[in-house]
């Protein structure tokens, strides 16, 4: 046994879900908190603190969720109603709020194709009967005691896992997959979404994931034509998810060690005595070089005293189970 794995303690075996925050008296953090932590203090107040979301979520945001929901019942069609019924309550809910922009019906017929084609293909080469959208909650430790923090716990959802926890799958929905050798290789080295989801697998079932199958299913390189009516362009998008499968599919395999996994408790305890002390003086420090992250930050028009700014955003309500998925 190696000083690494002396100083991890043996898993718990236990998954603290569906238990809530109040029912256990602490908060948790979740990979896209954590995410948000990181990018910037002030978009965490936000998000967390505040617990503000747009008023209408923009339908490429709702995407992936449509996705996972079509691939977790195996039915393409689930997830693109899903979708049309996200924007249908948004547009009928903001349509005449001045400050808040909808996107169209377009927008989102567009988007709901794609979950139907791109769910399609990928039931289609994978299949789905792994378990889909394993919840998991676990106590974050101080790395040199081994105590359980009174503040926070993880909290995880892993996309799929296989029945005896030995294979773990992670899928995203992307606009590029890499294709130089190597590259992969080095990023899902350092995916931090990836460890979260193993490390929680091993402290709920004491199995250690042998392998992680890490599916990507790409965006359509297809654009409208000129002149082309919007149902055709849809009907042509869909038609080339089922007529270019390898064009639209791949898979990457990553492991993960206890070496790992003791890396991870230690930035955990870090991440959480962030919190604790950002907490207790109040004070959230803005990162300025994150604003233009991933098309600009949803806050931007919060932090720069937009006018309207205030109207663009309504408070989530709690939920019995409030994981955010990557």
């Amino acid at each position: 046994m190696s000083t690494t794995d002396a100083m991890i303690a043996a898993p718990e075996c236990v998954n603290l879900e569906p238990a809530t925050d109040a029912e256990l008296g602490r908060g948790h953090l979740s990979t896209t908190q954590i995410g948000t932590l990181l990018a910037c203090e002030q978009r965490w107040y936000w998000d967390q603190e505040r617990r503000l979301r747009p008023a209408v979520r923009p339908v490429a945001l709702s995407l992936g969720a449509a996705f996972a929901t079509a691939v977790e019942h195996g039915d393409p069609d689930r997830g693109a109603l899903a979708l049309m019924d996200e924007w249908l309550r948004g547009s009928e809910e903001h349509g005449s709020n001045p400050w808040v922009v909808v996107p169209s019906r377009e927008e989102a017929m567009e988007q709901a194709a794609i979950v139907r084609g791109a769910s399609r293909a990928y039931i289609g080469r994978y299949g789905s009967r792994e378990l889909r959208e394993q919840r998991m909650r676990v106590r974050i430790r101080n790395p040199l005691t081994g105590r359980p923090s009174v503040t926070f716990d993880l909290v995880c959802r892993v996309d799929g896992l296989s029945d005896d926890a030995s294979t773990l799958i992670e899928d995203k929905l992307v606009g590029q997959i890499p294709r130089k050798a190597g590259e992969m290789d080095r990023r899902l080295r350092l995916d931090r979404q990836l460890t979260i989801a193993a490390y929680c697998t091993w402290r709920t079932t004491g199995v250690l994931p042998s392998e992680i199958r890490y599916r990507m299913t790409l965006k359509p390189s297809i654009r409208q034509r000129q002149n082309e009516s919007i149902e055709g362009y849809l009907k042509r998008v869909e038609a080339d998810y089922a007529e270019r499968p390898d064009h639209y599919l791949a898979e990457f395999t990553a492991t993960r060690t206890l070496e790992d996994f003791a890396r991870l408790e230690r930035e955990l305890w870090r991440w959480a005595e962030q919190l604790r002390s950002a907490r207790a003086d109040g004070v959230w420090p803005r990162n300025t070089a994150a604003c233009a992250d991933f098309g600009g930050c949803r806050f931007l028009p919060l932090c720069s005293g937009e006018p309207g700014a205030a109207h663009q955003f309504v408070e989530r309500e709690v939920k019995t189970q409030e994981v955010v998925a990557a």
